[in-house]
């Protein structure tokens, strides 16, 4: 007797590896995705960790624990605890106006201008539309392209509604870079990646590249009913916003950082009070902003922190970000009140299976 009641927790916690390891196989034949990789953090271990398919359709190399794969807008939340530890240094505040640190910044109203924080550049709230126009054309530098901004009506009224916004993220990448006296890049890998130990993580696609690193997946787009490799479509005009690059491995160590309060090894990379004020609500989203897969969890509130999608479920909060780009898609998700974490990146485009991962973990867990 005392023989079955030590073991029945391995068999349980078993029978999750086995039966989430099943459903992500048949999910990746269902939604015919050639290479996906996947990281569980429960309790400050990582219990789950594997690579799936392969890189690229125009090869037979496999994806591993270590292959390199877009973060896209999951990189918001790094951007968000960028802000945080400048904010623990006295170097900003949540609600400096964004003119502050960045005086030649504009918006179409000078009276928007001047009330901007940059808690409003992280919430999805400044007032401006979508303007991705302005960093997908690919003909404008990073500076162009905050200057533009000025040129563009305003939505709605600033703070009064959400509105999805990758380039007022970039504007806080220039807020960060002018507050901490490096680029954003040179912030997020040396104060960030390097302390977590995410050796395999880069800050840019053109860093990533650099690298010519051949464990590292291709972007892919379904053309009917066969996936082709793409060109990457490069999201380092807007480094901030979506950018970064990592692996399954060092994703696991950015998930028990996370879910660690701030820390590493012990260690505060982030003060508690901060920690906490970039997962506390700070606006709420309309559902016609949020993510669709709301019609199955059916969220009581859905709101955003900082960098972060927030929704009930089960009884839950959940903090949870997609990343999306053409040939690539990822997800990541918190609960903090179980010490859960998961991370998943693919490399074909806009496959929702990502959501249905997210969830599954969390019933299983």
């Amino acid at each position: 007797l005392l023989l079955l009641v030590v073991l029945a927790p391995a068999l349980a916690a078993q029978d999750r590896l086995s039966e989430l390891d099943a459903f992500v196989g048949r999910g990746m034949r269902e939604w015919r995705i050639p290479g996906l990789a996947i990281a569980v953090v429960r309790n400050d271990s990582v219990v789950f960790v594997k690579g799936y398919g392969v890189r690229s359709v125009d090869a037979a190399d496999r994806v591993d624990t270590r292959t390199r794969f877009g973060m896209m807008s999951t990189t918001k939340a790094v951007t968000a605890l960028a802000v945080a530890m400048l904010v623990d240094e006295g170097k900003l505040s949540w609600d400096d106006p964004v003119t502050k640190h960045l005086p030649w910044f504009r918006l179409s109203q000078p009276w928007v201008t001047e009330a901007i924080t940059l808690r409003d550049l992280l919430t999805h709230r400044t007032g401006l539309g979508n303007a991705d126009l302005l960093w997908t054309r690919g003909d404008l530098s990073s500076r162009e392209i905050l200057e533009r901004v000025r040129f563009l009506d305003l939505a709605y009224s600033p703070r009064s509604s959400f509105i999805y916004q990758n380039v007022m993220y970039h504007a806080a990448g220039e807020v960060v870079a002018a507050a901490s006296g490096m680029s954003w890049a040179q912030f997020v890998e040396s104060r960030i990646f390097a302390p977590l130990g995410m050796t395999r993580s880069t800050a840019t696609l053109a860093a990533t590249q650099a690298l010519r690193d051949p464990n590292t997946s291709a972007a892919h787009w379904l053309f009917g009913t066969e996936n082709r490799r793409i060109d990457e479509v490069p999201v380092d005009p807007v480094a901030a916003a979506g950018s970064a690059w990592s692996t399954a491995e060092d994703a696991a160590r950015w998930l028990r950082f996370l879910l660690d309060s701030g820390r590493v090894n012990g260690r505060r990379l982030v003060s508690e009070s901060a920690y906490r004020e970039l997962f506390a609500p700070q606006t709420v989203v309309p559902a016609a902003q949020f993510y669709p897969s709301i019609a199955l969890t059916q969220p009581r509130w859905m709101t955003y922190g900082l960098g972060w999608f927030q929704q009930d479920y089960r009884g839950r909060n959940v903090q949870m970000h997609t990343g999306s780009i053409s040939g690539r898609t990822a997800i990541v998700g918190l609960v903090h009140s179980e010490r859960l974490g998961v991370v998943v990146f693919a490399n074909r485009d806009h496959e929702e299976f990502r959501h249905a991962l997210l969830w599954q973990v969390i019933d299983l867990w």
